[in-house]
């Protein structure tokens, strides 16, 4: 998804079309960074849908904990791409990454 995202080929659209309503009815099957993966790539695209932000945003704020650093520097990237805020998940992950970067905090994967 990611690489179709980039690319420009015939039907990206109509996939992304397919694919966006597809997550959103299924998100809670979706590993977080699964989800994460479809939410970037179809950012990547400058398809927002509102309700796919609001999901993905309110399931990474209520189980940070259990969000891997990739997962969540995805979807706060994909966030940036559609010029989506959500106030409440941004300050979550200011907390995460503000306590990640203590001595001994939990440490962030390299990108």
């Amino acid at each position: 998804l990611h690489a179709a995202a980039t690319l420009r080929f015939d039907g990206r659209d109509r996939l992304f079309e397919l694919l966006v309503p597809r997550v959103r009815d299924q998100e809670g099957t979706f590993s977080a960074r699964h989800l994460a993966v479809c939410f970037h790539a179809s950012a990547r695209i400058g398809m927002r849908d509102d309700t796919l932000c609001q999901l993905v945003t309110r399931r990474f704020t209520k189980d940070l904990a259990d969000i891997d650093a990739l997962a969540l520097t995805s979807a706060v990237y994909a966030c940036g791409l559609i010029l989506y805020f959500d106030r409440p998940f941004c300050e979550a992950v200011s907390g995460f990454l503000y306590n990640a970067l203590q001595v001994g905090g939990r440490t962030l994967e390299s990108q």
